[in-house]
């Protein structure tokens, strides 16, 4: 396996689906459920599994893999992380509609069994939106239509020449 720029494991949806890494996601899984009793802690650890699949930058996304493979692989994770302790919570979180080529979130959504909190990471490049809920607004409607819990799970807006009243505007907008 290899290791994606941002030390995210590029390793090929298949090789989840084939079961090559199932050891390692359960004694991952039980390490964790143990740590968390260990600290008294009583919340469950919020997983946030391959992020931002709906966009074209990740190894687990288009082009490099197709809506229903990543589905198939998101279920499959989850239900043998599961199997080892009950202190895990999956965290699906897209990527906001409005950053250039992106396909439908319905796609990538694994369903309601496989999920317990939904978001999304949205950055602003001063590429034409407005203010933030013009970006946020189509899909924390589509995350939130899910009934489970939305959090935003990275934001920001970028630095270019010019664009400090852009980055006002955005999020006073």
């Amino acid at each position: 396996s290899g290791w994606h720029g941002s030390g995210v494991p590029s390793r090929p949806n298949a090789s989840y689906l084939r079961g090559d890494h199932d050891p390692e996601l359960r004694r991952w899984a039980r390490r964790a459920g143990r740590r968390l009793e260990m600290l008294g802690i009583e919340e469950p650890l919020l997983v946030r599994l391959d992020w931002e699949m709906n966009g074209t930058w990740a190894p687990w996304s288009v082009p490099h893999t197709l809506p229903a493979e990543f589905t198939a692989m998101w279920r499959h994770i989850v239900t043998v992380m599961r199997g080892e302790t009950d202190r895990l919570r999956f965290w699906w979180c897209p990527t906001a509609r409005g950053h250039g080529r992106l396909t439908e979130l319905d796609q990538w959504w694994p369903g309601l069994d496989f999920v317990d909190v939904t978001g999304f990471d949205s950055y602003d490049s001063g590429d034409g939106h407005p203010s933030i809920a013009a970006r946020w607004d189509p899909t924390y409607a589509g995350v939130a239509a899910t009934g489970r819990p939305v959090m935003v799970g990275e934001t920001g807006i970028a630095r270019k020449p010019g664009n400090a009243r852009i980055r006002t505007d955005w999020w006073r907008g």
